[in-house]
Protein backbone atom coordinates (compact mmCIF):
# COMPACT_ATOMS: atom_id res chain seq x y z
CA UNK A 1 0.00 0.00 0.00
CA UNK A 2 1.17 3.56 -0.60
CA UNK A 3 0.24 4.62 2.93
CA UNK A 4 2.85 3.70 5.52
CA UNK A 5 0.25 3.59 8.31
CA UNK A 6 -1.67 0.94 6.38
CA UNK A 7 1.49 -1.10 5.81
CA UNK A 8 2.43 -0.84 9.49
CA UNK A 9 -1.05 -1.87 10.61
CA UNK A 10 -0.99 -4.85 8.25
CA UNK A 11 2.37 -6.03 9.63
CA UNK A 12 1.12 -5.56 13.18
CA UNK A 13 -2.05 -7.56 12.46
CA UNK A 14 -0.12 -10.38 10.80
CA UNK A 15 2.35 -10.56 13.67
CA UNK A 16 -0.51 -10.69 16.17
CA UNK A 17 -2.22 -13.51 14.27
CA UNK A 18 0.75 -15.64 13.22
CA UNK A 19 3.91 -16.30 15.19
CA UNK A 20 5.65 -18.80 12.96
CA UNK A 21 8.60 -18.29 10.67
CA UNK A 22 6.47 -18.16 7.52
CA UNK A 23 6.43 -14.36 7.85
CA UNK A 24 10.22 -13.96 8.11
CA UNK A 25 10.63 -13.10 4.40
CA UNK A 26 7.99 -10.39 4.77
CA UNK A 27 9.70 -9.01 7.88
CA UNK A 28 13.01 -8.96 6.01
CA UNK A 29 11.48 -6.91 3.22
CA UNK A 30 9.81 -4.54 5.67
CA UNK A 31 13.08 -3.88 7.51
CA UNK A 32 14.12 -1.90 4.42
CA UNK A 33 10.88 0.09 4.20
CA UNK A 34 11.11 3.88 4.00
CA UNK A 35 8.75 4.21 6.98
CA UNK A 36 10.29 3.81 10.41
CA UNK A 37 6.90 2.71 11.74
CA UNK A 38 6.79 -0.17 9.26
CA UNK A 39 10.36 -1.12 10.19
CA UNK A 40 9.41 -1.06 13.87
CA UNK A 41 6.44 -3.37 13.27
CA UNK A 42 8.62 -5.75 11.26
CA UNK A 43 11.11 -5.96 14.12
CA UNK A 44 8.28 -6.52 16.60
CA UNK A 45 7.02 -9.34 14.40
CA UNK A 46 10.47 -10.90 14.31
CA UNK A 47 10.52 -10.97 18.11
CA UNK A 48 7.46 -13.21 18.13
CA UNK A 49 8.81 -15.87 15.79
CA UNK A 50 12.59 -15.75 15.41
CA UNK A 51 14.89 -14.73 18.26
CA UNK A 52 18.07 -14.95 16.19
CA UNK A 53 16.46 -12.98 13.37
CA UNK A 54 15.29 -10.31 15.80
CA UNK A 55 18.78 -9.95 17.26
CA UNK A 56 20.36 -9.75 13.80
CA UNK A 57 17.81 -7.19 12.69
CA UNK A 58 18.31 -5.14 15.87
CA UNK A 59 22.08 -5.11 15.30
CA UNK A 60 21.50 -3.79 11.79
CA UNK A 61 18.80 -1.29 12.78
CA UNK A 62 20.59 0.27 15.75
CA UNK A 63 22.88 2.00 13.24
CA UNK A 64 19.94 4.01 11.88
CA UNK A 65 19.86 6.15 15.02
CA UNK A 66 16.12 6.82 14.93
CA UNK A 67 13.96 7.21 18.08
CA UNK A 68 11.15 4.98 16.82
CA UNK A 69 13.50 2.19 15.84
CA UNK A 70 15.79 2.60 18.83
CA UNK A 71 12.90 1.89 21.22
CA UNK A 72 12.16 -1.37 19.43
CA UNK A 73 15.84 -2.29 19.33
CA UNK A 74 16.08 -1.60 23.07
CA UNK A 75 13.08 -3.88 23.64
CA UNK A 76 14.76 -6.67 21.67
CA UNK A 77 17.98 -6.29 23.65
CA UNK A 78 16.04 -6.15 26.93
CA UNK A 79 14.21 -9.37 26.08
CA UNK A 80 17.02 -11.36 24.46
CA UNK A 81 20.28 -9.56 25.28
CA UNK A 82 22.60 -8.37 22.56
CA UNK A 83 25.21 -10.14 20.52
CA UNK A 84 28.19 -8.15 21.77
Amino acid sequence: DAESDVRAAAIEALAASFNDTSLVPLYNNCLRDSSYTVVKQALNGYVKCDKAGALNAATYLVKQNNKIINRSVANVYAEFGNES
